[in-house]
C-alpha cells in the first residue's frame, strides 16, 4: 500500500535556500545538529532544480536570491509540494514583503536582525512547529489515503459476490446496495438511497426486519436467520454492527442474503429420499444390513 513512500515522509527534511555561504553553513550546522537531514540550494533556479526531483519536509527560503526572487521560488516550491512548509528569512524587514509572501503560501516570516546572526532559540522553535504541522497533513493524507483503499477494497468485494450486501441505519433507511441486491429489487442506485425498507417489501416483512435491526444496535452483536420472502425463496441472512471508529458505537447493520432457495430444495429431496428409504427397510421382511467399504457394519 506504498508504506515505503510513507516511511521516506518520515524523515525530518530541511531544504536550505540561501546565497549567502556563511549563512548557509551557519542555519546547515545548527539543524543538522538537531537530527534534522539538511539539503542546500544557493540560486532560486538550483532550488527549483532539487525540488522537481526530491519532496522535503520544511524549507527555509532567503528572499534575496540573485536569479530569481524569493516569492517566485516560494509560489513554485507550493506548486511542487502544497504540504511543505516554507519559513521565509530576511535581514530587510518589510510588512509589504510579509504579507506578499503569506499570501503566497508561506508558513512563518523570520526576520533576522542582523544578516550575519541567527537567533537559535527562534529557528529551532519555528522549524519544529513547522514540521510538526507537516507531519499532520501527512499523516492525514496517509489515513485518508488507506481509508479510500480499504474503501475501495471492502467496496471490490461487495460488488464481485453474488450475494445481495446492504447496509441500513437504525430507521431501516438504506445507505448503500451492492449491485446484486439493486437487481434484485429491480431498482437502480438513485431509486433507493435513503429510502426505508419497507418501501420495497411488506408490512409484515418490513416488521420482521426493524425487529432484528433494534437487535443488532441494542445488543452490538452478529445475528444470522432463515427467512422467506413473499414469492417463496429463502434467504440466510447474517446482520452484523457497524461501529463508529471514535466511539464504538453502533451507526449501522451491514446485512449479507444469500439465496438459499435452491439448496432448501435439495435438502427436502434428500430428506423425502431418506423417508422413502426408512419406509422401505421397516416395511421389508428381509434382513437389509448396510456396510461400508471398509466392511464394516453401518445399520441394519
Amino acid at each position: 500500500m506504498g508504506d515505503e513512500k510513507w516511511e521516506m515522509r518520515k524523515v525530518r527534511s530541511i531544504f536550505i535556500v540561501e546565497d549567502d555561504p556563511e549563512m548557509c553553513i551557519t542555519l546547515e550546522n545548527i539543524l543538522s545538529e538537531e537530527g534534522y537531514t539538511v539539503k542546500t540550494a544557493c540560486s532560486g533556479g538550483e532550488a527549483l532544480r532539487l525540488a522537481r526531483k526530491e519532496e522535503y519536509s520544511v524549507c527555509l527560503l532567503d528572499l534575496e536570491l540573485p536569479d530569481i526572487s524569493g516569492i517566485e521560488v516560494l509560489k513554485h516550491l507550493k506548486a511542487f509540494n502544497p504540504d511543505m512548509c516554507v519559513i521565509v528569512i530576511t535581514a530587510y524587514e518589510s510588512k509589504e514583503k510579509a504579507i506578499e509572501a503569506l499570501e503566497a503560501g508561506a508558513y512563518y516570516y523570520m526576520y533576522m536582525h542582523n544578516e550575519k546572526t541567527v537567533n537559535r532559540a527562534e529557528l529551532l522553535v519555528t522549524v519544529k512547529r513547522a514540521y510538526d504541522t507537516y507531519q499532520l497533513l501527512e499523516d492525514k493524507k496517509r489515513v485518508e489515503d488507506e481509508l479510500r483503499w480499504s474503501e475501495e477494497k471492502y467496496r471490490s468485494l461487495v460488488q464481485s459476490t453474488g450475494d445481495s450486501v446492504y447496509l441500513v441505519d437504525r430507521n431501516c433507511k438504506y445507505l448503500f446496495m451492492n449491485e446484486q441486491h439493486l437487481s434484485r429489487l429491480g431498482l437502480s442506485k438513485e431509486q433507493y438511497l435513503g429510502r426505508p425498507y419497507q418501501a420495497f417489501h411488506t408490512s409484515k416483512e418490513s416488521r420482521w426486519f426493524a425487529e432484528k435491526v433494534k437487535h443488532v444496535f441494542d445488543t452490538g452483536t452478529t445475528i444470522q436467520h432463515e427467512y422467506r420472502d413473499e414469492n417463496g425463496r429463502c434467504f440466510l441472512k447474517n446482520m452484523s454492527p457497524v461501529r463508529d471508529p471514535e466511539t464504538g458505537m453502533v451507526t449501522a447493520v451491514t446485512v449479507v442474503s444469500k439465496d438459499i432457495t435452491d439448496l432448501k430444495s435439495t435438502e427436502r429431496e434428500l430428506m423425502a429420499t431418506r423417508d422413502y428409504l426408512n419406509n422401505i427397510i421397516d416395511s421389508s421382511a428381509d434382513t437389509i444390513t448396510v456396510v461400508d467399504k471398509e466392511g464394516i457394519v453401518r445399520d441394519w
